[in-house]
Protein backbone atom coordinates (compact mmCIF):
# COMPACT_ATOMS: atom_id res chain seq x y z
CA UNK A 1 0.00 0.00 0.00
CA UNK A 2 1.30 3.46 -0.82
CA UNK A 3 2.25 5.37 2.35
CA UNK A 4 3.93 8.53 1.06
CA UNK A 5 4.79 10.36 -2.15
CA UNK A 6 7.14 13.06 -3.40
CA UNK A 7 6.96 15.04 -6.64
CA UNK A 8 9.77 16.09 -8.96
CA UNK A 9 7.80 18.66 -10.95
CA UNK A 10 10.74 19.51 -13.23
CA UNK A 11 11.13 15.89 -14.35
CA UNK A 12 7.38 15.17 -14.28
CA UNK A 13 7.80 12.26 -11.87
CA UNK A 14 5.89 11.13 -8.79
CA UNK A 15 7.88 8.88 -6.45
CA UNK A 16 5.69 6.62 -4.30
CA UNK A 17 6.82 4.71 -1.20
CA UNK A 18 4.84 1.46 -1.25
CA UNK A 19 5.16 -0.40 2.06
CA UNK A 20 3.02 -3.37 1.08
CA UNK A 21 5.01 -4.15 -2.07
CA UNK A 22 8.27 -2.98 -0.43
CA UNK A 23 9.19 -0.80 -3.37
CA UNK A 24 9.44 2.68 -4.79
CA UNK A 25 7.22 3.24 -7.82
CA UNK A 26 7.92 6.14 -10.18
CA UNK A 27 4.89 7.45 -12.04
CA UNK A 28 4.45 10.12 -14.69
CA UNK A 29 2.75 13.17 -13.19
CA UNK A 30 0.70 13.44 -16.38
CA UNK A 31 -1.32 10.31 -17.01
CA UNK A 32 0.12 8.24 -14.17
CA UNK A 33 2.07 5.77 -16.32
CA UNK A 34 4.50 3.57 -14.41
CA UNK A 35 7.97 4.76 -15.49
CA UNK A 36 10.12 2.70 -13.15
CA UNK A 37 10.13 0.79 -9.89
CA UNK A 38 12.75 -0.67 -7.60
CA UNK A 39 12.65 -2.91 -4.54
CA UNK A 40 13.37 -1.53 -1.09
CA UNK A 41 14.91 -3.83 1.47
CA UNK A 42 12.81 -3.25 4.59
CA UNK A 43 9.48 -1.43 4.86
CA UNK A 44 9.21 2.02 3.25
CA UNK A 45 7.43 4.48 5.55
CA UNK A 46 8.30 7.85 4.00
CA UNK A 47 9.97 9.39 0.96
CA UNK A 48 11.59 12.71 0.05
CA UNK A 49 13.58 14.13 -2.85
CA UNK A 50 16.76 16.11 -2.46
CA UNK A 51 17.67 19.11 -4.60
CA UNK A 52 20.55 17.03 -6.01
CA UNK A 53 18.15 14.36 -7.33
CA UNK A 54 18.68 11.89 -4.50
CA UNK A 55 15.68 9.87 -3.32
CA UNK A 56 15.46 9.28 0.44
CA UNK A 57 13.33 6.41 1.76
CA UNK A 58 12.59 5.85 5.46
CA UNK A 59 12.94 2.14 6.22
CA UNK A 60 10.78 1.59 9.30
CA UNK A 61 11.87 -1.99 10.05
CA UNK A 62 15.56 -1.46 9.23
CA UNK A 63 15.67 1.70 11.38
CA UNK A 64 17.50 3.64 8.67
CA UNK A 65 17.16 5.98 5.74
CA UNK A 66 18.02 4.41 2.38
CA UNK A 67 19.53 6.78 -0.18
CA UNK A 68 19.11 6.21 -3.93
CA UNK A 69 19.79 8.13 -7.09
CA UNK A 70 16.80 9.01 -9.28
CA UNK A 71 17.10 5.73 -11.23
CA UNK A 72 16.96 3.51 -8.13
CA UNK A 73 20.66 2.81 -7.65
CA UNK A 74 21.27 2.34 -3.93
CA UNK A 75 23.92 4.83 -2.73
CA UNK A 76 23.99 4.64 1.07
CA UNK A 77 22.18 3.88 4.32
CA UNK A 78 21.98 6.39 7.16
CA UNK A 79 21.10 5.70 10.76
CA UNK A 80 20.74 2.27 12.29
CA UNK A 81 18.86 1.16 15.38
CA UNK A 82 19.51 3.08 18.58
CA UNK A 83 18.79 6.18 20.67
CA UNK A 84 21.99 8.16 20.07
CA UNK A 85 22.34 11.12 17.74
CA UNK A 86 22.26 9.78 14.20
CA UNK A 87 20.58 6.52 15.22
CA UNK A 88 16.93 5.80 14.47
CA UNK A 89 14.00 3.79 15.80
CA UNK A 90 11.13 3.34 13.31
CA UNK A 91 11.71 6.37 11.06
CA UNK A 92 8.57 7.58 9.33
CA UNK A 93 8.03 10.82 7.41
CA UNK A 94 10.86 12.70 5.71
CA UNK A 95 11.37 16.25 4.44
CA UNK A 96 14.20 18.24 2.92
CA UNK A 97 14.71 21.71 4.39
CA UNK A 98 14.37 24.34 1.64
CA UNK A 99 17.03 26.63 3.15
CA UNK A 100 19.59 24.28 4.69
CA UNK A 101 19.09 21.23 2.42
CA UNK A 102 19.15 18.93 5.45
CA UNK A 103 17.07 15.76 5.49
CA UNK A 104 14.59 15.88 8.40
CA UNK A 105 13.47 12.50 9.76
CA UNK A 106 10.42 11.81 11.94
CA UNK A 107 12.15 9.37 14.32
CA UNK A 108 8.94 7.94 15.76
CA UNK A 109 10.35 5.30 18.12
CA UNK A 110 12.62 7.87 19.76
CA UNK A 111 9.97 10.64 19.96
CA UNK A 112 12.06 13.17 18.09
CA UNK A 113 12.93 14.68 14.74
CA UNK A 114 16.54 14.48 13.58
CA UNK A 115 18.22 16.19 10.65
CA UNK A 116 21.14 15.00 8.56
CA UNK A 117 23.50 16.76 6.16
CA UNK A 118 24.16 15.52 2.62
CA UNK A 119 26.85 13.13 3.87
CA UNK A 120 24.46 11.44 6.31
CA UNK A 121 25.87 13.04 9.46
CA UNK A 122 23.33 14.01 12.12
CA UNK A 123 23.28 17.79 12.60
CA UNK A 124 20.60 18.21 15.25
CA UNK A 125 17.41 17.00 16.84
CA UNK A 126 14.09 18.22 18.17
CA UNK A 127 12.93 16.27 21.22
CA UNK A 128 9.20 15.53 21.42
CA UNK A 129 9.28 14.21 24.99
CA UNK A 130 7.52 17.28 26.47
CA UNK A 131 10.87 18.92 27.38
CA UNK A 132 10.72 21.73 24.76
CA UNK A 133 6.96 21.92 24.26
CA UNK A 134 4.17 19.42 23.73
CA UNK A 135 5.38 15.96 22.86
CA UNK A 136 4.13 13.05 20.86
CA UNK A 137 5.10 10.35 18.41
CA UNK A 138 6.10 11.99 15.12
CA UNK A 139 4.57 10.52 11.99
CA UNK A 140 5.63 13.14 9.47
CA UNK A 141 7.67 16.33 9.29
CA UNK A 142 7.70 19.45 7.11
CA UNK A 143 10.07 22.42 7.09
CA UNK A 144 8.81 25.69 5.62
CA UNK A 145 10.85 28.36 3.86
CA UNK A 146 11.23 30.25 7.16
CA UNK A 147 12.95 27.23 8.70
CA UNK A 148 10.02 26.41 10.99
CA UNK A 149 9.67 22.70 11.73
CA UNK A 150 6.14 21.26 11.57
CA UNK A 151 5.67 17.81 13.09
CA UNK A 152 2.54 15.67 12.71
CA UNK A 153 1.78 13.84 15.96
CA UNK A 154 -1.36 12.10 17.22
CA UNK A 155 -2.95 15.30 18.62
CA UNK A 156 -2.23 17.66 15.71
CA UNK A 157 0.68 19.41 14.02
CA UNK A 158 3.30 20.95 16.31
CA UNK A 159 5.15 24.03 15.01
CA UNK A 160 8.61 25.04 16.23
CA UNK A 161 10.80 28.04 15.32
CA UNK A 162 13.84 26.08 16.52
CA UNK A 163 14.50 22.86 18.45
CA UNK A 164 13.79 24.69 21.72
CA UNK A 165 11.19 27.23 20.57
CA UNK A 166 7.67 25.75 20.46
CA UNK A 167 5.15 28.06 18.74
CA UNK A 168 1.74 26.40 18.42
CA UNK A 169 -0.29 23.27 17.82
CA UNK A 170 -2.57 23.18 14.82
CA UNK A 171 -5.42 20.83 15.66
CA UNK A 172 -6.68 18.31 13.13
CA UNK A 173 -9.82 19.23 11.24
CA UNK A 174 -12.75 17.15 12.44
CA UNK A 175 -15.73 16.73 10.18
Amino acid sequence: APVDAAVDSKAGRLYVADSGARRVAVLATRGGALLAEWPVEGRPAGIALGPDGKVYVADETGHRVRVYDSTGTHLADWGGFGRGLGQLDRPAGLAVGPKDGFLYVADSGNQRVQWFDGAGQAQGRLLLDNSAGPGGTPQDVFVNDKGQIHVAVERGVLRYNSPTSYVATERPILE
